[in-house]
């Protein structure tokens, strides 16, 4: 009943997963960052004009889940989170798919990849299974979710509260409207301070948790993608997004393509919004893809973050490109 008050009078907010944007951050620090800090260090990251941000710290980890202001609330809860929390309770590594949804990719029991999908292509699949090195796959109808929403979205009101209540707007809202809050605001703060030493010693256990496996990560291999040897396969990849999504940042895209077959550079990784491109590959020689790239209209600027000599003569590199900002988005 308190939950449906809430609800009607949009004191929760729930915020579809195709009016999202998703990003997962490594953070080493063990501190609770605010929300003031988490806009001021990451909010170049949304594609929003007007942007606010919903985010959860999990261990060596941030989930950002970007929106536009006008769902901003007391309390705005991201749907893509309810499905991770749904879905990652057995601590499997999977790729989740709901029809007409999403596709979301959890890995240690960390949500890393979310985006809002109509239609999945096999390609598309493949490449996320390969660059997560995640193979078993929960695929859902849209009709089996929207049976289960309500089940979904009621898992648990005390981590709803902990996570995306915006404390800072309680007592202006009992300012407006204390005539119609004051029971369920009363209930509300109860529920915050019951639940502030829960946090606290929760925060100190996952302290002591990220120290341990700070020093375990220390000693295990890094995570290296299978680079993908067919160049063909990538550009119907990318073709398959072209007729996908028709914004302006798949000019960039074609652009950089053929400049990739070109110079028979083999590309093993790609992630880009209407902001940046983000490549890694392997090549023999990159000087001519970087001219290519320099003279480029589109581009703003690029930065080469990776340039490393392999055993085989070829080079592993790592780009960051900048587009200008008349780019348009593009989801990933």
């Amino acid at each position: 009943m308190f939950f449906d008050f809430l609800l009607k009078n949009k004191y929760i907010i729930f915020v579809p997963v195709q009016d999202t944007y998703f990003q997962c951050i490594d953070f080493k620090g063990a501190k609770k960052l605010s929300k003031e800090s988490i806009l001021f260090n990451y909010q170049k990251l949304s594609p929003f004009l007007n942007s606010d941000v919903a985010y959860i710290q999990k261990e060596d980890k941030i989930l950002l889940w970007f929106f536009d202001t006008k769902y901003s609330s007391l309390c705005t809860v991201p749907e893509g989170y309810l499905q991770y929390e749904y879905f990652a309770k057995n601590k499997e590594d999977i790729i989740v798919i709901i029809e007409n949804s999403s596709i979301s990719i959890i890995k240690e029991g960390i949500l890393r990849y979310q985006s809002f999908h109509e239609k999945v292509l096999p390609q598309e699949i493949n490449l996320l299974s390969k660059n997560y090195q995640t193979e078993k796959k929960i695929e859902k109808t849209y009709k089996w979710y929207e049976s289960n929403i309500t089940k979904i979205r009621n898992q648990s009101l005390l981590s709803i509260v902990k996570n995306f209540t915006n404390k800072k707007d309680i007592l202006n809202i009992l300012k407006e409207k204390a005539s119609l809050l004051i029971f369920p605001i009363l209930i509300l703060l109860i529920i915050l301070t019951s639940v502030q030493f829960g946090i606290n010693q929760y925060l100190q256990k996952k302290n002591n948790e990220l120290i341990q496996k700070k020093q375990k990560t220390k000693d295990k291999a890094k995570f290296i993608f299978s680079n993908i040897s067919n160049n063909k396969k990538n550009i119907l990849y990318f073709e398959s997004y072209q007729k996908k999504y028709k914004q302006n940042a798949i000019l960039i895209l074609d652009k950089i393509i053929q400049s990739i077959d070109t110079n028979n550079i083999k590309l093993y990784y790609i992630q880009f919004n209407n902001k940046t491109i983000t490549l890694q590959a392997n090549a023999k020689n990159i000087e001519k893809f970087i001219e290519k790239l320099s003279k480029t209209d589109e581009i703003d600027s690029f930065k080469l973050t990776r340039q490393v000599k392999r055993e085989d003569s070829l080079t592993e590199i790592g780009i960051d490109i900048t587009l200008k900002q008349n780019v348009g988005r593009a989801r990933e």
